[in-house]
This record gives C-alpha cells, structure tokens and sequence, in this order.
C-alpha cells in the first residue's frame, strides 16, 4: 500500500509521515510471516523518503541535514534491520541516522553488531564523562544577577464600590473582601486609597456582612449550577483566597462532585481544584476533606487513560494538595490514614518514559516522604512565615558551606531533629555528584524511605516567589547544592516559565524569567547536559510564545530563535525537534482570569432593585434610629415583591436559622438583613437561577417520581424509547427497541405510549474507537435510504488517525424501505434468509458474491409508514495515536448540550481482538452516558460476511467470548450487536 493512501489524496505532514514510518516497523516487529517483514521494511524506506523530501522542501535549498525526528527513525529501523539479520542495511541505516543529527551513547554498539539494541526511546543527546566531571570540580564564576531586586507581590486593584451598590466584577469583590482581612491581620500595606476606603467601611459593619453575603450567594449559585460551566469555575475559584470555612468546605465538595461526574467536562474542574487547594487558607482545611480529595484523585488516576491531558492534571494536582498537607499542622494525621494504594500507584509510573509525568509523580512521592512528622510545621514556615527570609538565607549559606547540620539550624523555631535532613542533603549530594541520567535521578525519589532535599529547596522557592523576593529566589537557585539535580532544575524551570506566564507580574520580571530559561539553556558549564531539562526549557520557551501576553510572547519570539546556533550538532538537533513537536499537553499553570461573571450577575439580578429600597430603609433604621412601619413594607411588597420577601422570611427561619439575620424590632416591624435580601433577589428574578431552582427541585422530588429524569442527564423516557417502535420496519431499530424492552422491563405497556404524531426528529449518537467504521456506517445508511446516492469518500479515513476531528450531523428523511433477495428468474418471489443458511459453505460463499443469480433489490413502500426524520450524529473516534482523546470527548460533550434527546446510541467495534484500548474507549463511552435510558447497541464492523456461516465455529466462538468481555465492560446483558463488511464498493445480496 502507498504510503499517502491511508491519508487520501493530501500530501502527509512531517510529522504524520514518521509516525506512519513508526506504525510500519511496529507492525513489522509483530508480524510472524518473514516476508511479510520485509515487505513492511520497504514501506518504513518508503516513508522516510516522503519525510526527507518534506524536510528538504521546507529548507529550500538549505544545506543542514541536521533533524532529529528523522535520525530517530533511522536509528530505530536500523534496529529492526538487526533484528532481523539484515546486517549491511542496518549499518547502512545507522549511517543515515548519524548524517542526521543521531550522536549515539557512549558505550552503545552500533546498530548492525548483532549485540542488545538500545531502548528506542532514549534521546541522542547526553552527558559526556568531561561533563560529569565538571560537576565534581568546576570553578564558580562571578554570581550573575539576573533578578536585580525584590519588589511587592502583585496586586490587582480595582475602583472600590460605592457602598450599597453593585460590583462590576468578582475580582473587584475578591479586592475589597482581601483588603478587609488585611486590615485585621495588619500583613499588607496599604495605600493611601485603600485606607481611606477601609475607615469608611469600618465604620458601616452592614458594608462587610453585604460583601460577605455577595461572596456566599456566589457558592451557592455555583453549587446549583449542575453543568459547571467554564466561565463559572474561573469565576468562583478567584474567591479561594477570601472565603470563609464554611464556604470553602461547601465549594470544594462540589468541585470533588463535579469532577467524580462523568458527564462533565472536568478539564477545567481540575485546573480549578488545584487553584482553589493553592489558594486557599490552611485554616479552611480538615481532615476529612483533603483525604476525600486524595481518594478522588486516586480513583480517577486509575481509569484515565495512559496518553491524555488529564493524567498531566491529576498528577499536577496531586502534589499541590500533598504540599497543602505538608505545609499545614495536619500532616501527621494523615501519616496513617493515607490511602496506600495513592503511594503505590504512583511508584508504578516510575517506568514511563514521559519526563513530566515521572517529575510529578517523583514530587509526590517527595511529598508523602515529608508528611506526618515535624518538618510539617517547617515546611508551613517556608510557605507562610513572614520572616522566612531568615531562615533561607541560613540555608542558603549552610548549602554553600557544605554544612548539613547547619541547614537543620537555619529553618526558623523548630527544634527538630537533623538525621532525616541529613540524610536526604547527603543523597542529593551523591545523587549530583554521580552523573546519572535524568531518569535515573528522578527515580531515586521513588523511594519512599528517602527523602531528597530538592523537594523542600523547591517549596522554599514557592515561598519566596509569593512574597515576591526574587533577588533571594535567585540566590537560593545558584548556590544550593542540589542545583545539578535534575529534578531540582526542572522545578525550577517550570516556576521560572510559571512567572513568565502570569499576567500579574510585570513586564521586568516576566522578562528575568525568560532570560533565567535562557541562561540555563545554553550555559552548560554552569547548568550541566541533562537533555531532558533543556527539552523542558524549550517546551515552556514555546508555549510562553503563544502566551495571550503579547509582551511576553513577542520578547521570546524574538529571543528564541538564537538557541537554535547554540551548541554542537546534537544540541542543535535537539532544539529543531522540540521546536517541530512542542507537547502542548504538559501544563503550564497559571491563574485563572476570568472575563465573564455569570455568577455574579445571577446573583445581583435584581430588576425591581428591592435590595436598594430595602437596604435603604435599613439605613434610615440604623443611622437616624426611626422606625419601619408595616404600611412602608407594604409598599415595597408592592413592586412585585410580596411573596418574595414572606418566602425569604420563612426560608431563612426554617432553613438558615444560624446564618441569617432576620430579627424583630422592637415595634414588631421586620428587619431584613443584607444576607436576607440578597436571598430574595436569588429566589425569582433571575430567569436562569429561577430554572437551576426549579432542576434543583425537581432532582429533590425525583425519589418518589419514577419517571422524573434529572435534567442534566441525557436520558430516554419510556415514552421516548417507544417512539423508536413507531418508525416500523428497521431491523436495527426494531431489533434494538426489542431488546431494550426486555431489559427494561417497564410498569407500563409502552404500545399505549405511542405518539399521535409522526413529525419528531429521532437522534442517532454514534460512537467508536478510531478508524472503526463510525463514517462508513453513515454512508452505508445513506445508501440504504435512497442506493442512487453518491458516497462521500470525504468523510471516511484510514490509518491510525481519527479522521472524524470534530462532531458531524447527517440528516435523513425515509420511510425506513424494506429489502429482498430475489432470484433473478423469480423476482417475484423473494428467497428467504434461512434458505441461505442452510447451504453449504462453498455455495453460501458463491451466493453472496453474487455467482448464483441472487440481487437485492429494494421493496415497494406500502405507504403504512410515514416519512421521518434521523440526525445522524458522527463523532471523532478514542484511542487516537496523537492523543486527543480529552479534546474529542470534550466536542462529544459540546454537541450533546445542544441535543434534548439521544434516542439509539451505536458503538461500532472493529473486527478484531478487543484490545484495552477498545476496553478503555468503551467505558469511556459509558461514563459519558451513565443513564442513558434509551435503547443501546453494537455493531461490529470489517465483518466478513463469509465468516457468518454457522460452519464457521471459530468465528461463532469469537463473538461469544466478545459478547463476554463487553458484558464485563458495560456491565449490561442482552444489548444487541449487528454486523457490517463497511465494503460501500461491493453490493451483495445479502448486506
């Protein structure tokens, strides 16, 4: 097969032609028929040519023939050329490998010497013993100084509100709220503006308890809103840092709820729990919240899937909430409470080869190494002590001075003891000393009894970079003892693009950290060669590119091409590579900034402004001590309020009896707090708090309903399911609703369901791994509909990518025809589907290749059944080679929202062994519709229609022990399963 064929007529990528490259030798490896081998080696030669000619055509001319991509191949089919004895084209491939930019390890065979091959996946580029050497006995230079001085931590101000009036924004909410706690803790200075507001606000206490109700209406709203809009999580996790206990604890189990939901979209979810654990006091934190944290993470660790963004996010946030737990007072709680399986699910990644991912989980490891005994109380000095430049700059000098003992002291008032420090400061000692490679570094951590000081030099960092010392921040990374671990600088890089990524820094130091990366990058001397550290400096140098910050993004694309000169051939590949394939997916995290306030418009909603009349009354009350009288209520009742204010009464009594602040004055009148009405603008004059109420209700009431269905699942009633029974005679339709009606077995008969009319659209969601067949099942129904239609050969793809990359709708409208067999010299009598059965194979064979004078043709509608119409949904497939299976699941989500009802669900499986991939895509699929109600099915495509003879045992014997495993997987009996050839060219008689 051509090497475009799989792509159709569009010229491939560089990037589609390696990985096809790939995909050839991978399946070269498994075949076991020798020739079959060497015809796969001619189309790995064949696609590297097509990659050389794309690279040669992109340089125009250029003489470099310097890319690491297509040196990797070579090597890698060199290789394969070994394995299989083809010596003098293995050496001749090796030679290739090296023309392009491959520098092989010291102590490495070349490939073709018949000894062990090295692990593919290890990169061209590394440690030279000279290096290793410098480690040991290099001078130290002048200190640079990069970082010239320590400046005030942003802030980002907004116009203070006049009291009584409505916010503009939440952060301007967030400001005010922050200014308040600063006033009482004294840690903030202030301006002269800030001042003054706060004297004024002081002396008008009902100010405060308006803000603070804004901040608590905010939860609630959140919490009632089911879907957790993007919008809404940027919004609500801004508050993290001003938010009482109380509120905090409520906020943080709906984002636990949000994300344990398999029907949203919980990429941003996790993002915002990692922000909202960062941010958040650690008086706000107990026990018992932070193990459920631990427990959600653990379990959604286990089924995400190996190549996903997620599993970067789950690892991320994992060692922010083990931070949060070594930094508070809580640690040694958890020592034995943790989940066990946390700590050895993580050491099982410590074979991956992805680099990030090893650091996260070696930080998380280092994590729970340190929890549960005194350095607890340390490590929460070193992140909140005011004074902890004290006790950094002791540390600072005992590093430098080689002095352990010393480090021990210089950690301000604890009287702790100095073996496990110890310890861990002679082992990263060693560990730097040693001259292993990054992956081999990292892994060391993966020890739990040791305990590696990186990971308490790097939370020092944290410490300073959030009271903004910066000159001290880089003090700290120059001269720390540790800083030729690897796992230490690639901290310190992802802090380092962390500044440079966060808008609330100025331009000046976003710029320092920039020229920090470049430093490290091309300083070899002083930095070391550990290849892995530099690919992550030039993946953080891309992304700040594209950074929303022009500033920012258009200083590196200016300062990033020089790296590309810099250093020999090897290190000058490495750049072209990491610069051709940035991993987008790695995390570059940064606060959330938000643009929209739904929150806070649903709650300060408030068209008849019963909050500003009542709010004034109440001033008129407290500053000039008169009296309301029951006639002026009445006429605030009056604006369309009157039931608003007696149900806010009577709810707060009942239900907010120790928050709320309803009190009876002494004349009997009723005094309404701000809490109070704020709860009456959130009771009706927000359409869409008016329809989350009504959900909210409705979902309460859904116990003692049967046949209520919470709104946001998408379901299928029994009503519903029965309009599919309606559309007559499609086999798979009629077949499926079968099937569905002796599963479900309903209270009521679903023939008196049956609509009186027939003008619904039915929705047809299909589902399926990539390149399964999802797109030629649509053309193939669109033949069925009307078999004069010309097929979209668009739509349908080949190879290992999904072809379908965003959601697609087709439309058909038919009478659902039925189809006949018919001998061609009896067409009037058409031949019965068991009389092909029970030929014998031979004839069933020559049958159904139209050898035996049978044709399909299609019946002569009876006018019984009315024209409808189907919504074909097509969607992009999982288990994608270039992993993005969060981004299509995400399209999936997006298209379903915009649908009311999914009344069939297909998922279509490839004829072959159902891999854990396939497993994977399938509960991916489950979890995307847990209460699905409707009617669910198979279909098995590729299918040979040769192989459905019943003399065919093997096949039968396959289907069973499919039949097995998806039983296993769904957890459901007697869903029906269809088969199809997905062979649009051929028109057989039996289809």
């Amino acid at each position: 097969m051509d090497s475009m064929s799989c792509f159709g007529s569009r010229p491939l990528t560089l990037h589609e032609a390696l990985e096809l490259a790939g995909q050839h030798m991978q399946n070269a490896r498994s075949a076991t028929n020798f020739r079959k081998k060497l015809q796969l080696c001619k189309k790995v030669e064949t696609a590297i040519k097509d990659a050389k000619k794309i690279v040669n055509k992109q340089r125009k001319g250029n003489n470099k023939t310097i890319d690491i991509g297509i040196a990797r191949t070579y090597h890698e089919y060199s290789i394969l050329l070994t394995d299989l004895k083809r010596l003098k084209q293995a050496r001749k491939s090796h030679k290739q490998a090296e023309k392009w930019g491959y520098i092989h390890l010291e102590n490495q065979k070349v490939p073709g010497t018949m000894m062990n091959p090295t692990h593919p996946s290890l990169c061209p580029f590394v440690v030279s013993s000279n290096a290793q050497q410098h480690f040991l006995d290099a001078e130290k230079g002048p200190p640079k100084k990069i970082f010239t001085q320590n400046i005030t931590p942003p802030v980002a101000k907004y116009q203070f509100p006049d009291v009584d009036r409505r916010l503009k924004c939440t952060r301007q909410l967030v400001y005010c709220l922050s200014l308040l706690a600063a006033e009482q803790s004294g840690d903030r200075q202030l301006d002269q503006d800030e001042r003054r507001w706060l004297e004024y606000t002081i002396d008008k206490p009902h100010e405060r308890e308006r803000l603070q109700a804004i901040a608590t209406n905010l939860v609630r709203a959140f919490i009632r809103d089911k879907v957790r809009q993007s919008a809404a999580v940027k919004e609500i996790v801004c508050l993290a840092p001003v938010l009482g206990q109380k509120d905090f604890r409520k906020l943080l189990d709906a984002f636990v709820d949000g994300i344990r939901n398999p029907m949203l979209q919980d990429g941003v979810l996790l993002d915002g729990l990692a922000q909202l654990i960062r941010d958040s006091p650690l008086d706000n934190f107990d026990v018992d919240n932070l193990l459920k944290v631990l427990e959600l993470l653990h379990d959604s660790l286990q089924v995400t899937h190996s190549q996903s963004r997620r599993r970067y996010q789950l690892a991320h946030i994992t060692s922010r909430v083990l931070d949060c737990i070594v930094g508070s007072q809580i640690g040694s709680l958890y020592h034995d409470r943790i989940h066990p399986s946390l700590l050895d699910y993580l050491k099982g990644w410590q074979d991956n080869m992805d680099p990030y991912l090893v650091f996260q989980t070696a930080y998380a490891i280092q994590a729970l190494a340190y929890m549960g005994d005194d350095e607890t109380r340390v490590q929460a000095k070193l992140r909140r002590s005011g004074n902890v430049m004290k006790g950094i700059s002791a540390i600072v000098s005992a590093l430098k001075a080689n002095d352990p003992v010393s480090v021990q002291k210089g950690l301000p008032g604890e009287n702790v003891e100095s073996h496990a420090l110890v310890g861990a400061y002679e082992n990263a000692v060693e560990l730097a000393n040693s001259g292993k490679n990054f992956y081999e570094c990292i892994k060391e951590a993966f020890n739990f009894d040791n305990k590696s000081i990186w990971y308490p030099a790097l939370r020092s960092l944290d410490s300073l970079i959030q009271d903004g010392r910066f000159a001290e921040f880089e003090k700290l990374i120059r001269e720390a003892q540790c800083r030729m671990d690897p796992a230490y600088q690639w901290g310190v890089c992802q802090r380092l693009g962390e500044i440079a990524n966060n808008p609330l820094w100025d331009i000046n130091t976003c710029k320092s950290a920039v020229r920090f990366l470049l430093e490290m990058y091309e300083d070899d001397t002083v930095w070391g060669e550990q290849v892995n550290v530099k690919q992550w400096i030039l993946h953080i140098l891309t992304q700040l590119e594209s950074s929303p910050d022009k500033g920012i993004a258009g200083y590196v694309r200016v300062v990033l091409p020089d790296l590309a000169s810099n250093g020999n051939l090897g290190k000058q590949a490495l750049f072209q590579s990491c610069i051709n394939n940035c991993l987008q997916s790695y995390p570059l995290v940064v606060d959330f900034q938000p643009k929209e306030f739904i929150l806070l418009n649903l709650v300060q909603n408030n068209p008849g402004d019963v909050e500003g009349t009542l709010t004034k009354l109440r001033h008129k009350r407290l500053n000039d001590q008169s009296d309301i009288s029951p006639k002026v209520i009445d006429n605030i009742q009056a604006t369309e309020s009157s039931d608003l204010l007696s149900k806010d009464q009577e709810s707060s009594r009942n239900e907010e009896a120790a928050e709320t602040d309803i009190m009876t004055a002494p004349n009997n009148d009723t005094y309404v707090s701000p809490e109070a009405t704020a709860n009456i603008k959130a009771t009706k004059f927000s359409d869409p708090l008016c329809k989350a109420q009504e959900s909210s209700h409705n979902e309460e009431t859904a116990e003692t309903d049967t046949t209520a269905v919470p709104s946001d699942d998408i379901c299928v009633s029994p009503k519903v399911a029965a309009n599919i029974q309606a559309t007559g005679s499609s086999d798979l339709l009629s077949k499926a609703q079968e099937s569905a009606r002796n599963e479900e077995t309903a209270e009521t008969d679903i023939m008196e369901t049956l609509p009186s009319t027939h003008q619904s659209t039915y929705n047809i969601l299909i589902l399926g791994e990539n390149q399964s067949g999802k797109s030629t099942l649509i053309q193939g129904i669109r033949r069925y509909v009307d078999p004069t239609c010309q097929i979209d050969a668009t739509t349908i793809g080949g190879g290992a990518f999904s072809h379908t990359q965003e959601v697609r709708t087709t439309e058909i409208t038919t009478n659902l025809p039925s189809y006949y067999v018919f001998e061609t010299s009896k067409e009037d009598e058409p031949v019965d589907y068991g009389d092909f059965i029970k030929m014998g194979k031979d004839d069933y064979e020559d049958a159904i290749n139209r050898k035996k004078g049978y044709k399909l043709s299609q019946g002569i509608p009876t006018g019984d059944q009315p024209e409808r119409k189907f919504k074909l949904i097509d969607t992009p497939g999982l288990n994608d080679t270039r992993s993005y299976d969060e981004i299509h699941i995400s399209s999936i989500f997006k298209a379903l929202k915009d649908i009311q009802d999914v009344h069939l669900v297909l998922i279509t499986i490839s004829n072959h062994v159902i891999s854990d991939g396939v497993k994977n895509a399938i509960k991916s699929y489950v979890n995307i519709l847990p209460n699905f109600k409707g009617i669910l099915a198979f279909v098995h495509t590729h299918v040979k229609y040769k192989d459905l003879h019943p003399s065919n045992e093997r096949f039968i014997k396959s289907m069973e022990e499919k039949e097995k495993i998806l039983y296993e997987v769904t957890n459901t009996k007697n869903v029906p399963q269809f088969m199809i050839d997905c062979d649009l060219k051929c028109t057989r008689p039996i289809q």
